[in-house]
């Protein structure tokens, strides 16, 4: 394994349904959330609305873009929360791009346990076991909010690439 370490994009379903659409070209990405929208507004499961590479999970290296898709849920939500998940060192400092969008930037501070977060405990549609050595119940987890998504696309049509950099190589995850 590289300096960077390895990041696995599991195609998982948490969307948020806020009904914050704007117009084409509005696309915006903020983040970290707080601790309300993680829930606020949230439907969990299937089918996704969005997906990275099938059949997933994928692992890629830190910094290593990957495309993020329309699935076929996408036409039933407003925005997508991505969710980092992992075991942070208090002093990493982790990088989430949205294609050419300005990057979100988390530190230790920003993630929270899956039970202060008010996730479920068992996801249905969510790889709830262990990906990439990460599993979702026990992780910590920070997210970035995706809002003015464009309207019109297909299951499969590209949303944008998206890519997670870090200053320490461990095990992450990005649930969608």
């Amino acid at each position: 394994m590289s300096h960077f370490s390895r990041l696995t994009i599991g195609m998982a379903v948490l969307a948020t349904a806020l009904g914050l659409s704007g117009p084409a070209g509005a696309v915006a990405i903020t983040g970290p959330v707080t601790l309300a929208d993680f829930t606020a507004g949230a439907s969990y499961g299937p089918p996704a609305p969005a997906h990275f590479t099938e059949p997933g999970p994928i692992t890629v290296s830190s910094g290593t873009a990957t495309s993020l898709f329309a699935g076929p849920n996408y036409h039933n939500v407003d925005s997508l929360l991505l969710v980092v998940s992992g075991a942070i060192p208090s002093s990493d400092v982790i990088t989430l791009t949205y294609g050419s969008l300005t990057p979100i930037t988390f530190t230790f501070a920003n993630f929270v346990s899956t039970a202060t977060a008010g996730f479920d405990s068992n996801i249905h549609g969510i790889a709830n076991g262990t990906v990439n050595t990460v599993s979702f119940p026990t992780a910590l987890h920070a997210g970035a909010d995706v809002t003015g998504l464009p309207s019109g696309l297909a299951t499969d049509d590209l949303l944008a690439n998206v890519t997670i950099a870090q200053t320490i190589a461990t095990a992450l995850r990005i649930d969608v």
